[in-house]
């Protein structure tokens, strides 16, 4: 409210001073305009600048004649490419509104010729030419927002996509450790409903939002480990390290998830050797986050073909949020699969 103010006070300065500007620097008078200098015998004496009334009449129109161009003569007909119909009707306007001061000042409806004479007509043009000027940069820069409004539409709904799309994997994978416990009859299946019941809460409240803070995130990555290792043989090993989670610090929530469940999910064995090692660090507002898991035997044919989905959501993700704020490596031998993300936090 205050800027609409701001803007309307400029501009009542700006039309101040071009009234009454002209009168108070230059002696010319209007009659002095339209008939010559006045000589010590002129019938009608030129008046003191202040008081030169027709002047101040020709500008206060011009005033008019700008916001009739820029909200009704220009949007209607110069944006829509009708030039000549708009020069058609500017040519009238100035045919009209050039003797109007002549026509109050004498009261007299015969118009001279030389009341259409070159200052006028200059005044007229420049009065125009800003109108067409300031209205074209408005339209462009309304254009301008219009795309860039357009794009975060597109780009809010892609992510709400992308995100859509890891809660049912994120889900499933989740109901199957669930069903494993349930059929061996573990004791720790109600414990695991509970952490799924904290997990789904956390998604539920958090994954519509643009940003959480970080030890939010690394709590339900956490929380999701603990969940893991209620399945796992005693032949997985998992490392799971965070350091320097600041609250104060951002991030996309759900972006670091599937990485950790695909090394879950192809990472372990029950009957060979296996190793899950995750870590996090922080320093200057740089997350370097890191997942490695060991590839077991039944998995090396399919690793990289069943995560494939779920690791280019993650790289839109990062593109769309942080675009030039990431780098990420996966790197895959024969026994091994590490993925290393470097993020510029928030």
């Amino acid at each position: 409210m205050r800027r609409k103010y701001l803007v309307a006070f400029t501009q009542l300065l700006a039309w101040a001073a071009f009234i009454f500007l002209p009168v108070l620097l230059f002696n010319t008078s209007y009659h002095d305009m339209l008939e010559g200098p006045h000589g010590p015998d002129h019938p009608f004496p030129a008046p003191p600048p202040l008081l030169d009334i027709p002047r101040i009449i020709f500008s206060t129109l011009l005033v008019g004649y700008y916001y009739i161009n820029f909200y009704i003569l220009i949007p209607r007909l110069f944006v829509k490419r009708q030039y000549l119909l708009y020069f058609v009707c500017i040519l009238i306007v100035y045919i009209i509104l050039v003797p109007l001061p002549f026509i109050i000042r004498f009261r007299d409806f015969h118009i001279p010729p030389f009341v259409y004479n070159f200052p006028t007509l200059v005044s007229f043009f420049v009065v125009t030419l800003i109108g067409i000027s300031i209205r074209m940069i408005s339209e462009w820069s309304r254009a301008g927002e219009s795309m860039k409004e357009a794009e975060s539409e597109r780009i809010k709904n892609e992510l709400s996509y992308l995100k859509s799309q890891v809660n049912p994997h994120f889900l499933f994978n989740v109901l199957n450790n669930i069903y494993t416990l349930a059929t061996i009859k573990s004791d720790r299946t109600p414990d695991a409903i509970m952490s799924l019941s904290s997990l789904m809460r956390y998604i539920v409240t958090e994954a519509d939002r643009e940003y959480v803070p970080l030890e939010r995130e690394f709590q339900h990555i956490e929380n999701f480990i603990e969940l893991q290792k209620m399945r796992l043989s005693e032949t997985t090993t998992t490392h799971f390290h965070f350091y320097n989670a600041d609250n104060d610090y951002q991030i996309a929530p759900l972006l670091l998830l599937p990485f950790v469940e695909n090394a879950f999910k192809y990472g372990v064995s029950t009957h060979q050797p296996s190793e899950i090692d995750i870590s996090a660090t922080v320093e200057n507002k740089i997350l370097n986050f890191k997942v490695m898991n060991s590839k077991v035997s039944s998995n090396k044919e399919t690793i990289m073909t069943n995560t494939g989905i779920g690791i280019a959501n993650v790289k839109r993700r990062l593109e769309l949020t942080y675009r030039d704020k990431y780098d990420l490596k996966i790197d895959e031998t024969e026994s091994t699969f590490l993925v290393d993300l470097k993020l510029q936090l928030t």
